[in-house]
Parts: C-alpha cells; sequence; structure tokens
C-alpha cells in the first residue's frame, strides 16, 4: 500500500466511534489491496496478533450488506466462515450531493459531429462557460443517481493472497479447502457466492489439522439460492474466472462456482505469481472482449484438442499437476454428443459428485506431491551426505589413481 493510501486509511479509520478507535491499531505493511478495494490488518493494542482484516467498499444501497450475509454464514456455522468483529456505515453519497440538484445521468459523446469534431481544445474550454453550450457536448441517458453507502468492515481472521503461495502443497490445500468452504456456504447457509477468484481466497498460516488452510472471503456478489432462480440478476463476477454459462447469462449454479475454482488454479499455474499471462498465452483471450466473445473463447478452450494447448503452457515446476487438471476438466466438462458439455445437472445426487469428485481429486493430489517432495528431499540428503563423507571422498580419489 502507498503513503497515501495508508494515510487515507487512517483517516478513514479517524471517523469510527471512539471505542473502535481506541480498540485497533494499524500495521502498514500488512496491507492488502483486493480488486480495488483496500484492506488491511489492524490489531488490538495490547494485543501481538495482527488477525484482522479492515475493509472499505462503496456499496450499492440497493443490494444487501455484506456483514448480513457473513453473520448469516456465521450463524449456520458454515465450515471457514470469517468473523465480523465490526461494521459501520460512514458516508452515503446522497448526503455527499445533498445540495446538488438530481437528474438523469449525462454521458460525453464519444464523437463530435461535423464542424464541433475540428474545434480545438481553447475553443472547447470557452464553450464550457455556458451549461447550456457544455450541454451540447453530452448525451442524456436513463440512468439515475444511485445512492453508495461507504461501509467500513473488520472480519477475522487475517490471511495472505492466494499468489503468495509457498509451495505447491500449499496451493492445492488452500483451494482443497476453500471448495469445502463454499460447499459448507452452498448447503448450510444456502449461498451461492458467484465471484470466486484468487482475489478472494486466502491461505491461513499456523492452523490446526482441523482447520482451513484456506479461506473464502468477500460475500459481496453473494445471493440465496431463492436469488438465483430469478431473472434479470445480471452477469457479475471477476472476468477471467467466470463460467461459461453466466457469461451466456444462465442461471446461477453451485457448478459456475466450481468452474471458476477450476480456472483459479490454471491462472494461478500458467501466470505464476505476476499479474496477468505471459504473451501469446490463451489465458489473455479470458479478459478481453464482450461476454459472447468470451464465453466463445473459453469454450473452445475446454474441447479436448485445445485443452491440450493450454496444458503445454504450464511451466515445468507446475507439470507434476497436470493430471490434477484433468482430472478437474473431466469432472467440469464431461463429454456429450462428442464435445465438452459446459451445462449443469443440477440433482442433488450430481452435486454431491461433483464436490466430492473435485475434493478428492485435490486430495490424492496434496498426497501425490506430498509424496514426490519427500522422495526429492531423500535424495538431497543422500547427495549431501555422501558428498561430506570422507571414506567416499578417499575411495574416490584412490580409483581415479588406479585408473
Amino acid at each position: 500500500m502507498t503513503a497515501i493510501s495508508f494515510v487515507l486509511m487512517v483517516w478513514w479509520m479517524a471517523c469510527l466511534e471512539n471505542f473502535m478507535s481506541k480498540a485497533i491499531q494499524l500495521q502498514p505493511d500488512k496491507a492488502l489491496l483486493v480488486q480495488a478495494r483496500p484492506a488491511t490488518g489492524p490489531k488490538k493494542p495490547d494485543s501481538h496478533d495482527w488477525n484482522y482484516a479492515l475493509k472499505l467498499k462503496w456499496q450499492w444501497a440497493r443490494d444487501r450488506p455484506e456483514n448480513e450475509l457473513l453473520n448469516l454464514a456465521k450463524e449456520k456455522r458454515v465450515w471457514g466462515a470469517v468473523s465480523v468483529k465490526y461494521c459501520k456505515e460512514l458516508e452515503t453519497t446522497a448526503n455527499l450531493r445533498r445540495s446538488l440538484r438530481w437528474g438523469t445521468q449525462r454521458k460525453f459523446l464519444t464523437a463530435l459531429v461535423g464542424d464541433k469534431q475540428n474545434k480545438n481544445e481553447e475553443n472547447l474550454r470557452e464553450t464550457t462557460s455556458s451549461i447550456n453550450e457544455f450541454l451540447q457536448y453530452t448525451k442524456e441517458t436513463t440512468n439515475f443517481f444511485q445512492n453508495r453507502i461507504l461501509i467500513c468492515t473488520i472480519t477475522s481472521p487475517l490471511g495472505r493472497p492466494l499468489c503468495s503461495f509457498q509451495s505447491l502443497v500449499e496451493l492445492l490445500q488452500a483451494l482443497r479447502d476453500t471448495i469445502m468452504c463454499h460447499r459448507s456456504l452452498y448447503y448450510d447457509a444456502k449461498l451461492l457466492h458467484r465471484d470466486i477468484s484468487p482475489g478472494n481466497i486466502i491461505i491461513l498460516d499456523h492452523q490446526d489439522k482441523e482447520q482451513p488452510k484456506g479461506l473464502l472471503i468477500d460475500l459481496d456478489s453473494a445471493i440465496s439460492l431463492d436469488e438465483a432462480s430469478e431473472a434479470e440478476l445480471g452477469i457479475t463476477g471477476t472476468r477471467p474466472f467466470m463460467p461459461i454459462g453466466v457469461l451466456r447469462n444462465e442461471p446461477y449454479t453451485c457448478r459456475h462456482d466450481l468452474e471458476s475454482f477450476f480456472y483459479v488454479l490454471i491462472w494461478m499455474i500458467i501466470t505464476d505469481d505476476t499479474e496477468s499471462p505471459p504473451e501469446g498465452s490463451r489465458l489473455r483471450r479470458w479478459s478481453n472482449g464482450d461476454w459472447d466473445s468470451l464465453a466463445a473463447h473459453k469454450t473452445l478452450d475446454m474441447t479436448d484438442e485445445q485443452f491440450q494447448e493450454l496444458l503445454s503452457e504450464f511451466g515445468s515446476q507446475f507439470c507434476s499437476l497436470k493430471p490434477l487438471v484433468e482430472k478437474l476438466h473431466q469432472l467440469l466438462f464431461p463429454p456429450r454428443d462428442g464435445t465438452a458439455w459446459t451445462g449443469t445437472d443440477g440433482t442433488p445426487v450430481a452435486v454431491d459428485k461433483l464436490y466430492e469428485g473435485m475434493i478428492a481429486a485435490l486430495e490424492e493430489a496434496i498426497t501425490e506431491e506430498g509424496r514426490r517432495l519427500t522422495q526429492e528431499c531423500n535424495w538431497y540428503v543422500c547427495i549431501v551426505k555422501t558428498q561430506s563423507s570422507p571414506d567416499v571422498h578417499s575411495q574416490i580419489q584412490a580409483d581415479n589413481k588406479a585408473s
């Protein structure tokens, strides 16, 4: 986080009630930035643990507050649910605009017609001195200004970004546990997340064996299962990880979120802790274009032939994960009528089978990766011991002299 961002963070914290302003501190090097919404790690003054995440967001007034969904998840005992420690509305756009005259929104014309297009900047500045003349460069829309609310939320625990994984085992454990979190969110709280992305998955350190190594955060886009069946919900999510069905404006299902987990794994492997895919990567097409284009690109990439091209982009350090990725691909896109099926079987048996299949595949990969690391460590220890043994060195020298 930059110095300016941190100053702004501290300033907003000063807007909190006296109790909270006295009860927490901020540590700048614990800061995270998730989807342009600042989150940092506060703690109590009498504690040495930086175990809280602070989030500031301008939320649409019409949307259900995220803290309600987080509290619902906690109330329903969702496995891996975060705890809301504090939540407060700080400001509204309605209040900031209270002295302004409201109306429909206007937007600037992208291109000026005829002689207007040839006006230079000086003439344009002169015309803006008159409101009426200024309006000729804009166009009225049917959109009204919607009220937004600035909300400060403090949750626990605090984790590391998914991109900070320190081993393949840690990456796989985090994904396995967030899928388990998602399953509990779906069955116990009857909620769909709808925005599975690397920015909404965190890694937890120093966890007990029965506790999750990874958590699913950010329920801003989450909806109840009853809402998921309604039309006119619109398309939501983070572009590279949006499921094919959602891009086609189909009703949202839990399988769509599981498909997004699959894209997250592929993205983490190919980008390898960089901000964007390498030049020439097929993943670059997952972010650009309209919804129909994105759906077409992903559908093509999920066909058997093109999917092998995607696997060829894996770096050497990730080649051991190819069997896992192929297994997940088979689970999510089973062949039907000679092509990869992108639809959803919403029957309870099929949903359970998909969850269990993906979790089992990750468990198997974690075990295999752990076994591979153990073998490599044993081989390394053997080499070190051999090189450090004076008897071995003497034997090698004797053999060299004899030859």
